[in-house]
């Protein structure tokens, strides 16, 4: 989890251009950090592109906090390891 964290963060940190010391587990990402879904979208594209996954989109819309994020992607990245399928 803690490569996903890195991988959030620095996505984070380069479309919102915010500082390090504002991401937290209960961080929202309308609230504390102004992301629109259109930034949330970018922000897990380039996970998407680091870890080789896909994220459900319907799932991106529900997402409130950094730790809703980890666990979804923590998720995927689990599913994606059940085989050798990476759908």
């Amino acid at each position: 989890m803690d490569r996903i964290f890195e991988l959030l963060s620095e996505a984070i940190i380069e479309i919102m251009q915010c500082d390090v010391s504002e991401l937290k587990m209960d961080t929202s990402f309308e609230k504390d950090l102004g992301m629109d879904s259109l930034d949330a979208y970018q922000v897990l594209l380039r996970v998407e592109e680091e870890l080789s996954v896909k994220i459900p989109p319907e799932k991106v819309e529900k997402l409130v906090t950094i730790e809703d994020a980890l666990s979804l992607i923590q998720s995927v990245v689990e599913k994606s390891g059940e085989g050798d399928n990476n759908d």
